[in-house]
């Protein structure tokens, strides 16, 4: 999903290691230009873009050991969050491997939930396929997106805790 992933996919490689049972992951506050969300410690955050036409900002986060690449963004839309999702959808990149595109709620918001394989575009063995999850939802007059991605072998139930976590936590103060 070209409007969506952008080139935000950092290339994770095979890369091990495991975050520790998500009761023992301590999350700590990021604060800055009015946006706050809550992340693991120790995992290292960049601020790229700020104060853009359409993408006000955008936030990367990076585990300590690399196995979880993501950002948060924050839009001030031009069109419908539908519209936005459609034409996300039109302009899906080849490498995108769509699995499930469906309006949820997650805890009190409602947005879309996007599961989707980021495939290498040639065949290299040193380059393997990163598993995304995004969620993307309207509040006080923008779109917030938070994408996470890691190595297909890595998602399992302390990764989506985190990853729900996090969403609860964005927002404007």
């Amino acid at each position: 999903m070209v409007g969506l992933v952008g080139v935000a996919l950092l290339v994770l490689g095979n890369v091990g290691g495991r975050l520790a049972t998500v009761e023992t992951v301590k999350l700590v506050d990021y604060q800055e230009k009015g946006l706050i969300f809550k992340y693991p410690e120790g995992w290292t955050v960049t601020s790229r873009i700020q104060d853009g036409q359409e993408l006000l900002q955008m936030i990367d986060f990076l585990a300590a050991d690399k196995s979880v690449y993501g950002i948060i963004q924050v839009w001030r839309p031009r069109k419908s969050l539908d519209r936005f999702i459609e034409d996300s959808k039109e302009s899906q990149a080849d490498n995108i491997e769509l699995r499930e595109i469906k309006k949820i709620r997650m805890g009190e918001r409602e947005g879309y939930f996007i599961e989707y394989s980021w495939l290498p575009k040639e065949p290299n063995p040193k380059v393997k396929p990163v598993e995304v999850r995004d969620f993307i939802f309207e509040e006080e007059g923008h779109f917030f997106r938070l994408m996470y991605s890691l190595p297909n072998a890595s998602w399992d139930e302390e990764n989506k805790r985190i990853f729900e976590e996090m969403v609860k936590s964005i927002g404007r103060e």
